[in-house]
């Protein structure tokens, strides 16, 4: 065995770099579900999330979702193809390039809703062939690598994480999620260019099953013994249920922070 202290120094190449402690990546990824499921609705939660807000959060929107938002004063610029997109993430991408900060999070809402726009808009002015006829699959693949370079500047060059909302359609003949794009190109490459892929779906639950018949009632009397704070219950149709936890920022000396788990906890 070579004694290490006398072994040769290891060659690197002369462009590489040591990793250093600070391993945070910038992520982009998707979240698919069926329209309804709530996708829009975490931008909402997001924007009055006290660690984001309205300025730290950035939407690129295809379908209006204004109303699931409900964010006076986010930021947001509607498109309505993929041309119009990838101008915007380009822009992005110049800034993070310039070293200028971006906000926390970025979403596109919703590549499908986009690819949509664009279809209708080849009706109007339609590719053609050599032979003067409507060419589909050179439209298709306009659009296929028209997402595709959007993904590779949103990843590589965007220095914040971004978020593509992306619908899907599921029913009794569908043995997955199936990906609600036309053409091959999207669905096929969407998962590869991207760090992670979230599927979303909503099952319908009782709370009094979950919780007790008086579920609310119990865990807000917890809070309010036991920590000086209240619960908070927002229930939006057909986009879900907040439920928040408020605790005081000032929390009085005498208070026993042995009760966390409830009254039967409380020393004698």
């Amino acid at each position: 065995m070579t004694n290490p202290s006398s072994a040769p120094d290891i060659w690197y190449p002369e462009n590489s770099a040591v990793i250093g402690t600070d391993t945070h990546e910038d992520i982009l990824m998707n979240i698919i579900g069926v329209s309804g499921v709530g996708k829009s609705h975490l931008i909402n939660q997001l924007a009055h999330d006290p660690d984001f807000g309205v300025d730290e959060v950035f939407v690129i929107m295809a379908e209006n979702a204004k109303t699931s938002y409900n964010a006076p004063g986010m930021r947001i610029v509607e498109v309505r193809s993929i041309w119009d997109a990838r101008q915007v993430i380009e822009g992005l991408a110049r800034a993070s390039d310039q070293g200028k900060r971006l906000p926390k999070v970025i979403f596109l809402d919703a590549l499908s809703g986009m690819l949509d726009y664009q279809r209708q808009g080849y009706e109007d002015k339609p590719l053609l062939n050599d032979k003067g006829g409507r060419d589909k699959r050179a439209e298709y693949g306009e659009m296929g690598n028209g997402t595709i370079d959007f993904y590779i500047n949103a990843r590589d060059r965007v220095k914040t994480d971004v978020i593509i909302l992306v619908t899907s359609h599921e029913g009794t003949f569908n043995a997955a999620p199936e990906i609600a794009v036309e053409g091959r190109m999207v669905p096929k490459n969407m998962t590869r260019l991207s760090n992670i892929t979230l599927y979303m779906k909503a099952e319908e639950i009782q709370l009094s099953a979950v919780f007790g018949e008086d579920w609310e009632g119990e865990i807000a009397k917890k809070i309010v013994d036991e920590h000086l704070g209240r619960i908070e219950v927002n229930v939006l149709e057909g986009q879900g249920t907040i439920i928040r936890i408020v605790l005081p920022a000032n929390v009085s000396k005498d208070l026993d922070g042995a009760a966390t788990h409830g009254p039967e906890t409380q020393p004698e």
